[in-house]
């Protein structure tokens, strides 16, 4: 039974016909993992904290590095040099103390990170690199755990919700041997705008928290986002006969980091 504080402070979400108290005890039972604490991860975490998420999983390899600041919401000044897991754990503690938050150090490495992946019943993916991608991507078909993805460059951005084991994977969407096109376009290079980054950060935190209230009504999803325009393009999903991770389970992917 939820504290009359709880009540007060999920009140607004409570009075959401979808959600209600039942909502509510699913989102703090939820267990989320949230791979890569930058300009995605960081407004995922905080709508996911703040909406009541009972266990956040951070995984992260990076330091807080000033040009970070404009994109990273999750930061601030004070956090300049300190592993991204440690501030992000305080600052998302402070918006939710009942949160528990587990913190990850580490490269995303398939063999090694497995089993913090059976832990979970969700994986945010919210790295800037291809390899960790479709490392997350394996990860998560081979646990049975639903994956929601999400990248960007320039003035273009996509999201994937990928509900497995009934869903497509992310190399039947985008086949591996063709992602060595996109290796060397990152917002380093190429430059973002932070309210972009943010708008699918956000999108990520919803997708999550739909699918945690009513997971047998959530589809795969494949979203096109044009920020220029504001266009929004659907694509149909389909899961490929012949793909090496989803079809046939075979040797990992050549190893990745985040």
């Amino acid at each position: 039974m939820f504290s009359p504080e709880y009540v007060q402070r999920f009140s607004r979400q409570i009075s959401l016909d979808e959600v209600g108290v039942e909502g509510m005890r699913k989102i703090s039972q939820a267990k989320i993992l949230v791979i890569g604490l930058g300009g995605l991860g960081s407004p995922a975490l905080i709508y996911l904290a703040s909406a009541g998420v009972g266990t956040l999983g951070l995984l992260d390899y990076d330091r807080v590095e000033l040009s970070n600041l404009p994109r990273q919401i999750l930061f601030d000044s004070f956090d300049l040099g300190k592993r991204k897991v440690d501030a992000a754990k305080e600052h998302l503690q402070r918006m939710h103390p009942a949160l528990l938050v587990q913190i990850f150090f580490e490269k995303i490495e398939i063999g090694k990170n497995l089993g913090w992946f059976q832990n979970y019943d969700l994986v945010l993916d919210a790295t800037d690199n291809f390899p960790a991608k479709y490392q997350i991507n394996q990860a998560c078909v081979q646990a049975k755990i639903p994956l929601i993805s999400a990248s960007f460059l320039r003035w273009h951005g996509q999201i994937v919700f990928l509900p497995f084991p009934k869903s497509p994977c992310l190399a039947c969407l985008f086949p591996p041997q063709h992602s060595f096109l996109l290796e060397e376009e990152n917002c380093s290079l190429q430059g973002v705008l932070a309210p972009t980054v943010g708008i699918l950060g956000n999108l990520q935190a919803l997708l999550a928290l739909d699918w945690i209230l009513d997971p047998k009504r959530q589809d795969p999803k494949l979203l096109l986002f044009d920020f220029k325009t504001l266009d929004i393009e659907k694509i149909e999903t389909q899961k490929q006969p012949f793909c090496p991770v989803c079809s046939f389970q075979k040797a990992p992917l050549e190893k990745g980091i985040a």
